[in-house]
């Protein structure tokens, strides 16, 4: 290989190798000599695992003395918890390699349960672990092997840690065959650096003929496979099919049809005609993840995020977006965009020694704010012009008098405007690109703006005083006007003053990394009719998907 050019402390270890703490039984350990004739050596572990290791006639050119040792335990699985089961087997004398396969038995005392079970290979003292594919049945598993190392199997194994097993062996591969590849162009461009003639040297056109066959064979179209399996993997797939061709242009053979991927039954030419399957598989589990992780943490961003990421991959391979993709983002947001903001407002007017009642009031109002898609022709349009608004009725509303100059009742108090709110803006403490709008960032919120109208009612009162005529009629809380008065530092919506007289945008306490849950507590004094006036609004946002 092109490798055995270059000396061996040029290349690096693996970033991320899987290795296992082993644990051996020694004094369950067997040695026995066999030759070229053949022979079996058999030990049994500590938990009455029997390892039968079988090696035929000719694997062997002369009398070696093999040591079976079983382990007594085996950790270090790339798994959320141990498995229950773990047995495994080390071979001596390391590295010895057979002229014909020999045959190692794993034999469990309680059995195994086929498709359960996880097999791994390593070297020395547990480096460098990798999957092996066994013969399985409910008492035994069976490995062919060319040379010795240690075995290892764990059991039960379910879905995911397959998966996670299968993730690491293949960026572990595309790991080594990358560094390998980038190592042998340094290395030829410093040998040419140095004065050597780069006809005496090995070219990009080796390269590429012994490592891009691989390429494909290991990386590429194990990739390509497993894009529906979840969306990193999709991801995966797709920054895969686009580092194959870029490695393709930087080894001058992009053009050259000899190295055109064949997945399948099919020949690719060209990096835009990345196979019609591999897109659509990450756009539907992207799109299904992102809900799924919208309505258990409240991510409604990462619906948008994960959308225009896959408009970006289209706008690479020069295609049009599916019109499916728009509609699956509309009824998602519109199933996850929901939030309540819940709004308690009081008020009290300071009693004056001289004065004939001072009013003390409260409400509740709660809002159900809403995504909603914006005006326009197309789903893009829609989905950029979205807002998030909406309206509640005031609720508990209660109005007392006191004072000790007059007697006065109430009417129950009528509300006259719903309250209502809208989301204006959101700021984030790590964004993911300066340039991009404030639905595509991410992080951490540090600033929520949203714009609110407490909305207003009114009772009428009787006061029975001396000398005193009362005025039948009392607005509730106040005039807006007076609101935002009280409000000293708060303003109004400079777009819709009118509508929305409180401009909340500093001050919110996020309770997560979800910027809709969140809360805010106003409290200002001001001055209203001929006395001193505090009023009070309590803001708590949550998220409350449909």
């Amino acid at each position: 290989m092109l490798a055995d050019l270059v000396p061996a402390n040029h290349f690096t270890g693996p970033g991320t190798p899987l290795e296992l703490l082993v644990e051996p039984s020694e004094d369950d350990a067997v040695q026995k000599v066999v030759g070229a004739t053949g022979g079996a050596v058999s030990a049994t572990g500590p938990d009455g695992t029997l390892y039968t290791l079988e090696v035929p006639a000719g694997a062997l050119l002369m009398d070696t003395s093999i040591t079976v040792t079983p382990l007594a335990d085996v950790t270090g699985y790339p798994f959320a918890a141990e498995p229950e089961h773990r047995v495994g087997v080390h071979l001596e004398p390391n590295g010895l390699e057979f002229q014909v396969e020999a045959t190692l038995t794993i034999q469990p005392q309680g059995g195994v349960t086929p498709g359960s079970v996880a097999v791994l290979s390593y070297r020395g003292q547990g480096h460098d672990a990798g999957v092996e594919l066994p013969d399985e049945s409910a008492d035994r598993l069976t490995l062919p092997i060319d040379h010795f190392s240690g075995y290892t199997a764990v059991w039960p194994i379910k879905e995911p840690e397959w998966r996670q097993l299968a993730r690491q062996q293949q960026e572990l591969a595309e790991w080594r065959h990358t560094s390998e590849l980038n190592t042998l162009l340094a290395f030829r461009r410093g040998l040419i650096l140095g004065g050597a003639d780069p006809d005496t040297l090995f070219s990009d056109r080796d390269l590429a003929r012994e490592y891009m066959p691989l390429f494909v064979r290991e990386i590429l179209q194990p990739r390509l496979e497993a894009a529906g399996v979840a969306c990193s993997e999709g991801q995966r797939a797709i920054a895969t099919w686009f580092g194959f061709w870029r490695t393709l242009q930087l080894l001058g053979v992009a053009d050259d049809p000899a190295y055109f991927p064949t997945i399948g039954a099919t020949t690719y030419t060209r990096a835009s005609d990345l196979p019609e399957a591999v897109l659509q598989n990450t756009v539907t589990t992207c799109q299904r993840e992102a809900l799924q992780r919208c309505l258990a943490t409240g991510d409604f961003f990462g619906l948008y995020r994960v959308f225009f990421s896959l408009l970006r991959v289209i706008e690479l391979l020069g295609r049009e977006m599916d019109p499916e993709w728009g509609r699956q983002l509309l009824d998602d947001a519109d199933r996850c965009g929901r939030w309540k903001l819940e709004m308690a407002t009081t008020f009290v007017v300071e009693e004056l020694p001289d004065a004939c009642c001072a009013p003390t009031g409260s409400f509740d109002s709660t809002i159900d704010l809403r995504w909603k898609a914006g005006d326009g022709v197309d789903v893009l349009t829609r989905i950029i012009n979205a807002k998030i608004e909406g309206e509640g009725d005031m609720e508990r509303l209660s109005i007392q008098f006191g004072g000790a100059l007059c007697h006065v009742t109430t009417t129950t108090p009528q509300q006259l405007d719903q309250a209502v709110a809208k989301l204006t803006s959101l700021e984030w403490e790590y964004p993911d690109d300066p340039a991009a709008p404030g639905w595509a960032e991410s992080g951490y919120p540090i600033q929520l703006g949203m714009s609110v109208n407490p909305g207003s009612a009114t009772t009428t009162y009787t006061a029975e005083c001396d000398g005193t005529i009362a005025i039948p009629a009392f607005p509730y809380p106040f005039p807006l006007g007076e609101i935002v008065l009280a409000f000293g530092g708060a303003f109004a919506d400079r777009e819709e003053p009118e509508k929305y007289p409180l401009m909340i945008e500093v001050g919110w306490e996020f309770t997560s990394a979800n910027p809709f849950r969140a809360h805010r507590q106003l409290q200002r004094t001001g001055e209203t009719f001929i006395t001193p006036v505090t009023m009070t609004v309590d803001l708590t946002l949550d998220h409350q998907p449909g």
